[in-house]
């Protein structure tokens, strides 16, 4: 049991991490035109530094990493739909 445990808590920090490393990344610069659109809810995180980006993305929780992940995937299908639909299956 107490295995099952471990291997269920290093699953979800592997999760995190991944969730986190993802984040990051939309967290510099919006990857459909590289810009920082201002009805983003990382708009302002763009504007940071990158050690105080680093800081609040260590700052959430899983559920607003979950949040953040899904606006981002359903605003980047929005957004390739308006160009090409049908392209992203997201």
């Amino acid at each position: 049991m107490q295995s099952e445990i471990m291997l269920m808590t290093s699953t979800t920090r592997q999760d995190r991490a991944e969730l986190m490393d993802s984040i990051l990344q939309v967290a510099m610069a919006c990857p459909a035109d590289q810009s920082n659109p201002a009805d983003c809810p990382l708009f302002a995180v763009r504007k940071m530094s990158l050690p105080r980006r680093i800081n609040w993305l260590h700052s959430l929780t899983d559920d607003d990493l979950a949040y953040l992940a899904s606006y981002h995937c359903v605003c980047m299908k929005t957004r390739l739909e308006a160009f090409q639909p049908g392209l992203c299956a997201c």
